[in-house]
């Protein structure tokens, strides 16, 4: 990363509210930060500004200009987070800030080293009342923005491969925050004892959050890096590292998009942005994560289309592949030109938690679908709740055609998997067993093949669901997404260039789309320029995982 000091002063045009100000903390947070800075149109250095007490660092992350700082520990003492992000608003006019860091867990059964916590709210655990006879807690739990927590929770293409090769998670929390560096199993779960929902702490978030109070848009995305349990020490740096780029990961997707701020007035950093909105649309269009009937012309249909649309009538389908490869939006595409009725049911918020909180997700999906005012308990039993879901179908699909969509299924071990198949085993089963519901089919996605965990009981669902493998797209299939995408980027690529990129994508039609948007945010369209990108884009999705 090249740095350019620059005076304040003849930066000021800068500091009308559009840079988002990003916070860090240790060392290992602002080195992995700042790699990932690149400098901002028309300017050939990330710039370095000082003012008062500060270094700032003005740059480009993702598409957006964003200014950097970095705080002490902790959020009350000298040069500590409320100080900092403070002082920051005061020279920034920042709307949005976004602490990014490294944080403690509490489960090392339900999560992992590299996991995101993503705030919801924070709890400041060290204010209280000390009596004769009690302790009494009196600290504040202020709540994140709903904007920025509502877009994070909507990133839908992020995927980052953790060291123990499990997909890393991105939970949405209340997170203890106070002085104390915690690193003994016994204090932290007292703390749970008084905070049970509680899912990671750390110590600096309190400060951000009172310092951006009633000014500016705030969240804290920080990684699992240890549990608190007195092996802070054990694999530090490697655990940290880990922790840093998960949580750094997440910010780049999110920060890929060219739509995210607009609503706050702030406007992406990149070439196209002088585009025409009809351009830019057509662009959004070809290059879509998530299908919808507007994205037909730019689908590449394939033999697992045909596949599944032959199996569909006869069977529920499970496909199942690697990530990247088209299974959601198979899945979407052919029920929504089918005109079938469907409801997607995203397992995803249910990280972390016990088996039975998946199929009482699948109950309240299916509730809010039908819109009926009945209320079901939160069951703590299978039985009782898939009971309740056959309920809720026959009473709403008896004779009745309905396509149940499941997918973003957060299952880690190989008996929590088994456990799963049982359950959705015998909510068919049961559904087999009520006149009228024949209709009533299930569809589901996930990585890992679900076959290999049928226990030996439940091999009679394959009566009633077929197994779909996916594989990455073959060459020819990348080359049709590659033509639609340059007829409405009006760019040809040169042959050296094409077989570059059918190369390194390896049958990703998402590289294909990356390296897309990515020479969006450019210029120079030679052979050269363009043969960089395709090993910046490669270096960059493998950096965190993707390929």
């Amino acid at each position: 990363m090249a740095i350019a000091e620059c005076k304040y002063d003849n930066l000021k045009h800068l500091f009308d509210g559009s840079l988002i100000l990003l916070v860090t903390v240790t060392e290992i947070e602002t080195e992995t930060l700042r790699s990932n800075l690149i400098p901002i149109n028309g300017y050939d250095h990330v710039l370095k500004v000082y003012k008062g007490n500060y270094t700032y660092y003005i740059g480009k992350f993702g598409k957006y200009n964003v200014a950097h700082v970095q705080s002490s520990m902790g959020s009350i003492s000298k040069g500590s987070s409320i100080v900092t992000v403070k002082s920051a608003l005061d020279c920034i006019k920042s709307k949005i800030v976004i602490m990014i860091g490294i944080a403690f867990g509490i489960d090392s059964e339900k999560q992992n080293i590299g996991d995101v916590l993503l705030s919801e709210t924070i709890i400041a655990y060290n204010p209280k009342r000390i009596g004769k006879n009690e302790t009494v807690q009196r600290g504040s739990e202020p709540s994140a923005s709903t904007f920025l927590l509502n877009r994070f929770k909507n990133i839908t293409t992020w995927e980052y491969i953790l060291d123990c090769g499990n997909k890393a998670k991105l939970i949405p929390a209340k997170m203890l925050s106070g002085e104390e560096l915690i690193d003994n199993q016994e204090h932290r779960d007292e703390l749970l004892k008084i905070y049970p929902e509680v899912k990671g702490g750390e110590m600096e978030g309190i400060g951000v959050a009172t310092a951006c109070d009633n000014c500016a848009e705030w969240i804290l995305v920080k990684g699992i890096c240890d549990f608190a349990d007195g092996e802070k020490g054990t694999d530090k740096k490697k655990r940290q590292q880990a922790a840093i780029e998960s949580a750094v990961s997440v910010c780049l997707e999110l920060f890929s998009s060219e739509t995210l701020f607009l609503d706050k007035g702030i406007n992406p950093n990149c070439a196209n942005i002088q585009q025409s909105y009809n351009i830019i649309a057509n662009i959004n269009d070809v290059l879509f994560d998530v299908y919808d009937l507007s994205k037909e012309d730019y689908y590449i249909e394939r033999a697992e289309d045909i596949d599944f649309n032959q199996k569909s009538n006869q069977y529920g389908i499970w496909i199942y592949g690697p990530t990247g490869s088209g299974k959601t939006n198979l899945i979407l595409r052919n029920l929504l030109r089918n005109q079938s009725e469907f409801v997607e049911i995203s397992l995803g918020a249910c990280s972390g938690q016990k088996n039975i909180a998946f199929f009482n997700e699948i109950l309240y999906s299916l509730f809010e679908k039908t819109g009926k005012e009945v209320s079901y308990p939160k069951h703590k039993a299978l039985p009782s709740c898939n009971r309740d879901i056959l309920k809720l179908l026959e009473k709403n699909y008896k004779d009745k055609e309905i396509v149940i969509f499941i997918e973003e299924i957060p299952i880690e071990t190989d008996l929590e998997y088994k456990s799963f198949m049982n359950g959705l085993y015998a909510l068919i089963c049961g559904k087999s067993l009520i006149t009228g519901l024949n209709r009533v089919m299930f569809v589901l996605s996930s990585i890992k093949d679900p076959s290999l965990h049928i226990s030996r009981n439940a091999q009679k669902i394959h009566q009633y669901i077929y197994f779909m493998p996916f594989k990455y797209w073959e060459k020819e299939l990348i080359d049709s997404l590659i033509k639609k995408i340059e007829i409405v980027l009006e760019l040809k690529l040169s042959e050296n260039v094409r077989a570059e990129l059918i190369q390194c994508a390896n049958g990703s039609p998402r590289f294909i789309k990356k390296f897309f948007r990515n020479i969006l945010a450019q210029k120079s369209s030679n052979e050269d320029a363009l043969l960089a990108k395709i090993k910046e884009t490669n270096q960059e999705l493998k950096q965190f995982g993707y390929v």
